[in-house]
């Protein structure tokens, strides 16, 4: 029998803003969506990424010496890579003298991603756990957790068997199927609602409005009170008051509550530079104190509960 093992490329364990509490969060690897403002766009592919951080590469040459398929190479002072040509083997990451492990993401290369049973994983995260469960909990988020339920559900239960608090970030996106096998093991489902206005976004890239409402209708049916919604404000796609008012409509129409508002982080160019990839908005900035304090006062004036993630007011 194939052992299911759960892939991800970060743990936090201290955060304040990934649902009730206090939370160690578990960030799960791969996402079949490519929403332009992601500022972890190294966790969308099934497979770790390779990340370069020029300002930290010492121009050594131990990367080169040891990948196996010439994708380092340094030459009058500069480090180029040929990615087309990385197997993502890790190498590279393991020789960096400013990289104190293979996985770390503090030197100049990193391939962030681990594997392991749930079980092995549970066992890790366990000590810091057992400390916080009376006061927070365990959140998955990604990437997108839902792609490897099967996994996550194992390691849900555990949890539950042993009193710890469960949150699972999502764009509910996925088939319904895949609620279904992990609902009786989610105490708190971070559940983003993105409506964008039509053809801002090549197809694909977020998540089908449709699917999404019909998941959310379904968690609705189950318990609206473990559901808070999130919606990440990016200008110029979600911020209109047609977006915001029908993120109001659907919320009213499942009897929901709470919303919580996530500015655009403008350092998300730090990840799509090491990646080498070109940030696709570009100079986008994060919408000013003011224009979050109208958006949550028109949810607050249609009767939700409202905050600004990582915002005092």
């Amino acid at each position: 029998m194939r052992v299911m093992k759960v892939r991800y490329y970060n743990i936090s364990w201290n955060s304040m803003v990934d649902g009730p509490g206090i939370r160690v969060v578990l960030y799960l690897q791969g996402c079949k969506l490519q929403c332009p403002w992601c500022h972890s766009p190294h966790s969308q592919d099934q497979m770790p990424t390779l990340l370069f951080f020029e300002s930290r590469c010492v121009l050594c040459g131990a990367c080169e010496a040891v990948c196996p398929n010439n994708v380092h190479h340094i030459k009058n002072g500069n480090h180029y890579i040929r990615r087309s040509l990385c197997q993502r083997c890790g190498r590279c990451a393991l020789a960096c003298p400013t990289s104190p492990s293979k996985y770390s993401m503090a030197g100049a290369l990193a391939l962030p991603a681990f594997c392991a049973e749930p079980v092995n994983l549970f066992l890790r995260l366990h000590p810091q756990l057992d400390l916080l469960k009376r006061i927070g909990g365990l959140t998955v988020c990604g990437g997108e957790p839902l792609l490897q339920y099967q996994p996550l559900r194992e390691l849900l239960h555990m949890c539950m068997e042993q009193g710890i608090h469960t949150a699972v970030e999502t764009s509910g996106s996925l088939p319904k199927d895949h609620f279904e096998a992990l609902i009786d093991g989610v105490d708190c489902w971070l559940f983003g609602l993105r409506p964008i206005p039509e053809g801002s976004c090549p197809p694909g890239h977020v998540a089908d409005m449709k699917r999404v409402k019909e998941n959310l209708q379904f968690l609705c049916s189950q318990d609206a009170k473990k559901i808070i919604i999130r919606t990440p404000i990016i200008p110029g796609f979600t911020d209109a008051p047609q977006e915001l008012s029908a993120i109001a409509s659907l919320m009213h129409a499942n009897r929901l509550t709470t919303i919580e508002l996530l500015p655009y982080n403008p350092h998300t160019d730090h990840f799509y530079n090491a990646m080498g990839k070109k940030n696709p908005l570009p100079g986008m900035q994060r919408p000013t104190a003011t224009e979050l304090s109208t958006i949550r006062h028109f949810f607050t004036g249609h009767g939700f509960n409202a905050q600004i993630i990582g915002s005092k007011k």
